[in-house]
């Protein structure tokens, strides 16, 4: 697209058509404005000369006197005063019964203000008219102010008129033209790759009005534009088209991954569901295979021999481990949070049933258990019954042999909600392990050396999680070991 205006050395047509408005609209309202406030003036100034002529008449009662004594010196002494008050020009007095006349004449205006007022004196006690009074008050000098303020006006507003039709179009210059210039600049690079891409032939020089300001230059460029973006417009609409099938086509993936997830999520509740009813199923016979082979052992001791009693020995460490394993199983499963069942839970109250069930460990042990201030939350019972008796147990078993166990159960306040600390002074444990250890069937000792099935960890943040909380080992030396809880 070509540039369609003037250089910035030319005054601009539309500064041209600026200015003239300018001047015709301000000489127009000078004009009006001029002549309102002339006018108002105008009836200022003959409103004064009216109130004059009114006020006059308290010396209308001396003047009959003199006119009733006849005396002719102090008559015209006193009309001669009259005659050079402010816009008196003439005072004329009349009698009426011979018609003797007394005249002072100070002016001879062309416009003249002529008020005729009777003289009355108390004759006898009667007011009786002797003479008449006429005042000539010339309005000459009221006029020529008057002119004389019109031209100072119009002069005075003709040079602000100049001079502000001249800042007027000098900041229309550095404001509006060179902008405009710019404008069309910038329009002119803002689609250009369409005309090579379509084949389109853009607006020429020859295609413009011949006599066209500024505006119209970016008018045409727009034009030019919006044939463009016509283009641009049905290209976008093709890409839509194509992105409209693409999405087409993810809606169907996701509706196909949606039902694959379904799919799994049935199969993972059946999976649950199998599991839980064989963990129960196996429950029996593991507890059948633990009896009969006490039994075994009490009644046959003597006939199975040394080495016999120490393979059933086996079979009962066996099959207990496996009923502890299968317990710990149905434990972790329940820990579901679509079981949970959230209600007003004490912590101080579930901590103490835990101690006061754990006496006889803690007694054997010669532990030593310290509970702080635990807060009120809102959480499933039993599920945070199970977290405290995992941590509370774990830490009575992983004591150290050289000093009895000590735990501390502790809360704090924080910004996120509740924060649980369960200290003790066991063996601890190694920093690389904090996450390790809350995997499932994670050890990371022998059977031998501390009985267990490495699910308790496991449970505790399983149920931490179902809380919308977290757990996290937070001190794992060999002094002891700290776990921290988060809870909302």
């Amino acid at each position: 697209m070509i540039v369609l205006l003037r250089s910035t050395n030319r005054i601009s047509k539309l500064g041209k058509k600026l200015i003239l408005l300018l001047v015709t609209f301000s000489s127009a309202i000078t004009l009006v404005i001029t002549g309102i406030q002339l006018f108002m003036d105008y009836r200022v100034q003959r409103d004064q000369v009216e109130t004059l002529l009114e006020r006059m008449s308290i010396l209308f009662p001396p003047i009959a006197a003199q006119v009733w004594s006849f005396d002719d010196a102090q008559i015209q002494l006193s009309l001669d005063s009259l005659a050079h008050l402010p816009n008196i020009e003439r005072v004329t007095v009349t009698a009426t019964d011979h018609g003797t006349r007394w005249t002072a004449q100070s002016g001879h205006s062309t416009r003249q203000i002529i008020r005729t007022y009777p003289l009355v004196y108390k004759v006898k006690g009667d007011d009786r008219q002797i003479a008449t009074m006429e005042i000539a008050a010339g309005l000459d000098e009221v006029y020529g102010t008057l002119v004389w303020q019109g031209v100072t006006i119009l002069f005075s507003n003709s040079i602000k008129t100049f001079c502000v039709v001249l800042f007027i179009y000098w900041v229309f210059r550095q404001l509006v033209t060179v902008r405009i210039e710019e404008l069309d600049r910038r329009v002119q690079g803002l689609v250009p790759h369409l005309s090579n891409d379509h084949q389109m032939t853009p607006v020429g020089l020859d295609d413009r009005p011949a006599h066209g300001d500024e505006l119209d230059a970016v008018r045409w460029a727009f034009d030019d534009m919006a044939d463009r973006l016509k283009l641009l417009v049905l290209d976008l609409n093709a890409r839509n088209q194509q992105l409209a099938a693409e999405n087409r086509e993810r809606v169907r993936a996701e509706m196909e991954l949606r039902e694959t997830v379904e799919k799994l999520s049935r199969a993972m509740v059946e999976i649950e569901r199998f599991a839980y009813v064989a963990a129960h199923d196996l429950k029996e016979p593991i507890r059948s295979i633990v009896s009969f082979s006490q039994m075994l052992d009490k009644g046959y001791a003597d006939r199975l021999g040394d080495e016999g009693r120490e393979l059933l020995g086996f079979l009962i460490q066996g099959a207990r481990h496996m009923s502890s394993l299968i317990t710990d199983l149905l434990d972790y499963g329940a820990c579901e949070r679509r079981r949970m069942a959230v209600g007003t839970v004490d912590c101080n109250r579930i901590v103490g049933e835990i101690v006061a069930g754990l006496a006889a460990l803690i007694e054997q042990k010669h532990a030593e258990i310290v509970v702080g201030p635990l807060p009120v939350l809102q959480a499933d019972p039993g599920q945070l019954y199970q977290l405290f008796h995992n941590l509370l147990a774990n830490a009575l078993k992983f004591s150290r042999d050289d000093r009895p166990p000590r735990v501390t159960v502790s809360a704090e306040r924080v910004e996120d909600g509740w924060l649980l600390r369960v200290a003790d002074n066991g063996i601890g444990i190694d920093p690389q392990y904090r996450d390790y250890i809350f995997e499932v069937f994670r050890r990371l000792h022998t059977r031998d050396t501390f009985p267990g099935t490495g699910i308790g960890l496991s449970i505790c943040k399983r149920v931490v999680e179902n809380h919308d909380g977290r757990i996290w080992l937070e001190n794992g030396n060999t002094d002891g070991a700290t776990f921290c809880i988060l809870l909302p």
